[in-house]
């Protein structure tokens, strides 16, 4: 018992090193994985044009 409470200082120091790393990581590939998925369904269904933009479009 006394070897796994001396390990856990290092555990410690290795799960705040690499903490971190994981976080950035997780929300790198997050925001990616957004901005592909709104890309792909923005082409796949793209908004509506509102019957005002096209009125005053005309108009000109």
């Amino acid at each position: 018992m006394l070897r796994v409470v001396s390990a856990m200082h290092y555990l410690t120091a290795v799960f705040a090193a690499f903490v971190p790393l994981a976080a950035a990581l997780y929300l790198t590939v997050t925001v990616v994985w957004t901005l592909v998925q709104r890309v792909i369904l923005r082409r796949r269904h793209p908004l509506p044009t509102p019957a005002v933009s096209r009125a005053a479009v005309s108009a000109r």
